[in-house]
């Protein structure tokens, strides 16, 4: 269900400090007085700009820090375990030991790149997306306020005994329209700019490997030495 407020429908309970409807319905509504109808569907835009950007920072949260800390501890306790091998053990086991650790971190740095890389991804379109509808609906209040101003001018005080609309009028609803689209066009390149990156990273995380099988040589008693002590 909606309420309609000159110019504008509201969703019942809507939150005007969220979406400026009383603007937005000025600037609708002598839209349609000057049969400038794109002008109702960038109003539509801006409102649909706002998505969910919470859910965005969720899901980047979900990438880094919450599973990215678990590949951290769990490198943590990689080298943790080879040092304390180290502090008992050499030879040619402990030597095949140790590369198969850097082996097995590598896979862990590289994993943990791919989840850093989304949550930052995630991160920068939540703020995009945020930047864009607050700059969305700045445009709406100052051409709300620009239509206002004009509208109390003797321009268009004559203009009102015809039914017409002056030329301020369509100036405010004209910059309107610009500064939108200009926006659109940024939103656009960013997105773009967004998607590569996202297909790199979906190259990058098809190419994560499990790590390769422990050698062989390390199971083998013999080749352990006890680490001299003194």
């Amino acid at each position: 269900m909606t309420n309609v407020i000159p110019g504008y429908p509201v969703p019942v309970g809507a939150d005007d400090s969220k979406y400026p409807y009383g603007s937005a319905a000025v600037v609708n509504n002598w839209a349609h007085k000057s049969g400038l109808l794109e002008v109702q569907r960038f109003l539509k835009q801006i409102h649909d700009w706002m998505g969910h950007p919470d859910k965005v920072t969720a899901i980047a949260r979900s990438w880094s820090p919450e599973a990215s800390t678990l590949i951290l501890g769990g490198r943590e306790g990689i080298l943790s375990a080879r040092e304390d091998v180290r502090a008992y053990w050499e030879g040619s086991a402990f030597a095949a030991f140790s590369a198969y650790t850097d082996h097995v971190l590598k896979v862990v740095d590289d994993t943990y790149a791919v989840m850093a890389g989304m949550s930052d991804l995630s991160l920068k379109l939540c703020e995009t997306i945020t930047k864009t509808y607050q700059a969305g609906i700045s445009f709406i209040g100052s051409c709300a306020q620009a239509l206002l101003d004009a509208a109390g001018t003797l321009a268009q005080q004559w203009k009102n005994l015809w039914g017409g609309v002056c030329e301020a009028i369509f100036q405010a609803l004209s910059d309107f329209v610009g500064a939108v689209t200009t926006l659109a066009n940024e939103i656009r390149h960013n997105m773009t700019e967004y998607s590569r990156a996202a297909v790199e990273l979906e190259r990058k995380a098809a190419e994560l490997r499990v790590p390769d099988p422990l050698p062989t040589s390390v199971g083998e008693t013999g080749n352990w030495q006890p680490r001299k002590v003194g």
